[in-house]
């Protein structure tokens, strides 16, 4: 079984990745610098929490949060009807998109990409094509491999508290394949101890550059930050603003 398939996404994902509500402001922020004022029809890939979905929601556009989690699915629906928002949800495969150039917009946010073979996250860009209308653009944002690389340490552990729990993260990167396995140990209170085990590929830029021009879509930006700073090696983040042809 694929580590995304397991219980992660089920039980422990709110806890272990969920934003903090600062961090999601200006998340959003950084979302509307790219969104015409009109409405939009906007695809949230991997929509987790529903929290930028629910979001952009509120700002007038029609977004549609794309889900492989049965679970997050729900709760998003349930937070969009406590809300008063009009959300379509979508519980799938990112491998299986089939939308026909329906959306002015789709974004993969927090590195939601990239949990698969190579041709498989090829066909993960292609689907994104083949959901954009002619003209629409494609946001992705991912974690800078180069910034993590410098000084990487395969034998460091980290421990965090979060909410009452204590939380250890370890990490390995594989040279041949360009993933990144983490290996996550929840101790909740009570002494209940859980092991989690994600594996990511990390892209380089030209690697991506080729795979969106592959997938059929040109990069116009790329950028180091949520602040739009100028990418380079030790950048925190990677975005690429990338539009299919009109």
């Amino acid at each position: 079984m694929a580590w995304y398939d397991d219980d992660y996404f089920e039980e422990d994902f709110f806890l272990l990745e969920e934003p903090t509500d600062l961090e999601t402001i200006a998340h959003v922020a950084f979302l509307r610098s790219f969104l015409e004022e009109e409405a939009r029809e906007v695809l949230d890939l991997a929509c987790g929490s529903g929290r930028l979905a629910l979001a952009l929601a509120r700002l007038g556009h029609a977004v549609t949060g794309l889900d492989l989690s049965p679970r997050i699915i729900e709760r998003v629906r349930a937070e969009a009807k406590a809300a008063g928002q009009s959300v379509e949800t979508v519980c799938q495969d990112m491998r299986a998109l089939a939308f026909e150039a329906r959306f002015d917009f789709v974004l993969s946010f927090l590195h939601s990409f990239g949990y698969f073979r190579d041709e498989e996250n090829l066909g993960v860009l292609r689907g994104v094509q083949r959901s954009l209308k002619p003209g629409g653009r494609f946001l992705l944002d991912l974690a800078n491999r180069e910034s993590l690389l410098h000084d990487f340490d395969r034998h460091a552990r980290r421990w965090i508290v979060k909410k009452g729990n204590y939380i250890m993260f370890r990490r390995e990167m594989d040279p041949l394949t360009g993933r990144l396995d983490s290996y996550v140990t929840l101790l909740r209170e009570g002494g209940l101890a859980r092991e989690h085990t994600t594996s990511v590929r990390y892209y380089a830029y030209p690697e991506l550059k080729l795979m969106l021009q592959q997938a059929g879509l040109g990069i116009l930006e790329v950028y180091g930050s949520y602040e739009r700073t100028p990418y380079s090696f030790s950048s925190p983040r990677m975005v690429v603003l990338a539009e299919r042809a009109g």
